[in-house]
């Protein structure tokens, strides 16, 4: 099986980013970023009036394309010590929160937190304009916050060689087409006082660590440039692992994040090999199999890991096998579906004279049963029979797969593995279930009451203290 050369993917294990930061820099700045959007996403803004979820919005969507971009402000010329913020950067580059405020309009605003601010945590701006813009764009302090980052101090020999060891994989497979890769490749590492950070090939270097040195990518570190960075000039040794452990340490992860490719019709497949080989005679090849074998599930696997594996072309006399056990449906994992869904249902379906204060549901099948048998214990027939109704379909869409039909996405649902489950709990009246929502409901509104109050606040102290 093959895998055609077009097929890229950007966020590969050993893959560069290209810009003036490290990729382990820009990496860690995007993770901040994605972690601070979901947790702004969480909050509710029902109590935000349209115009503030409006503006809200579409500065999220220049948040999500700034983190796209991932190009960072660097730092350049301050006297901090370890992580900082720099809200625009000597190149332009605005930081995240900069960003979002110069392009809804702001830009005027965002170049005058700059001049008095550039270096500053948002909780130390003191700027009622800046508070002014977080109320119009439905935001609180503590949100902006969050979303702002600090960015790298200084490089160091340290820095520069742990940034080095995290792609040393991609550089040596970029360098393995001739012939199997040494245990350790010696470079020449240059820091200047500047803060520039130079690869190059030592004297004497062999072929391969002419390559290695020329695959290196460390054009900037963007760290304070005051103290200035201890200049470095030395030949140091970086153990490389063989193109085999390698790819065995890539799979590792990329198996942990692999699509559910079973089960698929046909035979119920239970295991799966993945072998690579890559060799003068018959080129790059990669197969998978499973047991019991099955088609689709092996194009699934094969689809999903084969772009990953594209940096492996180069590593001549690869020879590489591994294999692991599919994942299939557990009862413990329809326990916990039937605990989420079914208290909702039994409510939904609550008749006063016939429904009981708790109930009993036991959930079983085969493999291959077309379905899950449920029973409600001691419920009265059609009372159950309501629950059973609803629960059904859910736990069918719950345990369904994505999967590709001529090129269109469809949803496959199949029993694969014994299942005996049972859950107890008691029912919810509908009244109780609608005072809990309210209460819920006030108190998720008494939150974003004190949250603008506490702004409002601090906008007023911040004018005070201007």
């Amino acid at each position: 099986m093959r895998f055609p050369v077009a097929v890229v993917v950007a966020a590969l294990l050993f893959s560069r980013t290209g810009h003036a930061q490290p990729a382990s820099e820009v990496a860690r700045v995007r993770a901040h970023l994605v972690a601070a959007r979901t947790f702004v996403t969480s909050h509710d803004v029902a109590d935000l009036t349209r115009s503030q979820r409006t503006n809200r919005a579409a500065a999220l969507v220049v948040l999500d394309r700034y983190i796209d971009r991932g190009v960072f402000p660097l730092r350049t010329g301050d006297s901090y010590a370890g992580l900082r913020p720099r809200f625009i950067d000597s190149r332009g580059v605005h930081c995240a929160v900069g960003e979002m405020i110069a392009e809804t309009g702001h830009t005027d605003l965002a170049n005058a937190i700059n001049a008095d601010f550039e270096y500053s945590f948002v909780r130390d701006i003191h700027s009622p304009e800046l508070l002014a813009w977080a109320a119009d764009h439905g935001f609180t302090v503590d949100e902006l916050a969050r979303i702002q980052p600090s960015y790298s101090p200084p490089p160091t020999e340290r820095g520069v060689r742990q940034e080095i060891e995290q792609y040393a994989d991609g550089y040596m497979l970029a360098c393995a087409s001739d012939a199997r890769p040494p245990a350790k490749a010696k470079i020449r590492m240059i820091i200047t006082r500047g803060g520039d950070v130079a690869i190059k090939p030592p004297d004497n270097a062999t072929a391969f660590e002419r390559c290695f040195a020329d695959a290196i990518r460390i054009s900037g570190w963007g760290g304070a440039m005051s103290p200035s960075p201890t200049p470095v000039d030395r030949v140091i040794g970086i153990e490389l692992r063989t193109p085999e452990e390698a790819l065995e340490h890539k799979l590792k992860t990329f198996l942990g994040f692999a699509p559910q490719c079973s089960p698929r019709p046909g035979a119920l497949a239970r295991k799966a090999t993945l072998s690579i080989t890559n060799t003068a005679k018959d080129g790059f090849a990669v197969a998978v199999q499973t047991e019991p074998s099955n088609a689709q599930t092996e194009k699934c696997i094969a689809d999903y890991l084969g772009p990953s594996l594209r940096e492996f072309e180069k590593a001549f006399h690869l020879d590489y096998s591994h294999s692991w056990d599919l994942p299939r449906m557990t009862s413990r994992a329809v326990e916990a579906a039937v605990k989420s869904d079914a208290p909702g249902f039994a409510t939904d379906c609550y008749v006063k004279e016939t429904a009981p204060t708790k109930l009993a549901l036991a959930i079983s099948a085969k493999a291959d049963d077309k379905t899950f048998t449920i029973s409600a214990g001691e419920a009265n027939a059609d009372y159950a029979k309501c629950i059973i109704a609803k629960l059904e379909p859910a736990l069918r869409a719950r345990f369904s797969v994505k999967r590709d039909v001529e090129g269109k996405p469809q949803r496959y649902f199949r029993i694969d593995a014994a299942i005996q489950t049972s859950v107890t709990f008691t029912i919810e009246l509908p009244g109780d279930r609608t005072a809990r929502l309210e209460r819920e409901k006030k108190a998720q509104q008494k939150r974003a009451a004190e949250q603008r109050k506490r702004l409002e606040e601090e906008m007023q102290r911040r004018k005070y203290e201007m």
